[in-house]
């Protein structure tokens, strides 16, 4: 094999090697995140709620059924009505919401964590 294919492949096992990482990475988050909500140290309201909170950007590219979930008290009920009362696949990330629904479902959140 001549040393420019050689670079190449190099080059592109380099590539892969590092896109692995960077998912591996962003799953961990989204793992420590789900554990932090569930174990209640970390507000899921002002996950969503504060553009400042170091765990947003992680929360925005998580799936809303996956965020609902990890809430302590959410079962697989609670979570398919707030889906149903959205209208809403439980596929979307949540930074792909808008502001309004987003607040929306931060309300509707609070309601039922108060229960």
């Amino acid at each position: 094999m001549s040393p420019e294919a050689e670079t190449i492949r190099d080059s592109r096992r380099d590539q892969r090697i590092a896109a692995l990482q960077k998912a591996n990475a962003k799953r961990t988050q989204i793992a420590e995140l789900k554990r932090l909500i569930g174990d209640q140290e970390v507000d899921p309201v002002d996950v969503l709620n504060q553009k400042e909170h170091e765990w947003y950007e992680v929360a925005g590219s998580m799936q809303v059924q996956d965020f609902l979930f990890c809430i302590r008290g959410f079962g697989t009920k609670t979570v398919g009505a707030i889906l149903e009362e959205f209208s809403l696949s439980g596929k979307v990330k949540i930074e792909r919401m808008s502001m309004h629904r987003r607040r929306e479902l931060i309300h509707l959140i609070q309601i039922l964590q108060a229960k």
